[in-house]
């Protein structure tokens, strides 16, 4: 994603920088736990999106020299 290679592009669904690659990347996870019926705040609201941690704290190109993310 930091280099903008073609393979890892087309896995997400739009670039948002064609231009350039990102400075800086961070990737979050989250919980989607089930809503019971009673407590939807909509009809088709069936999941809940809750932050849980950060799978990768934000970071450069720079930061991930070190690191096994970085080949």
């Amino acid at each position: 994603m930091l280099r903008s290679t073609p393979a890892v592009l087309a896995l997400i669904e739009k670039n948002t920088r064609p231009q350039k690659p990102p400075r800086h990347l961070r990737v979050v996870r989250y919980e989607y736990p089930f809503i019971p019926p009673a407590t939807r705040a909509a009809p088709k609201q069936i999941r809940r999106r809750t932050p849980h941690d950060f799978y990768i704290h934000p970071a450069s190109p720079a930061s991930l020299k070190s690191s096994c993310l970085h080949r």
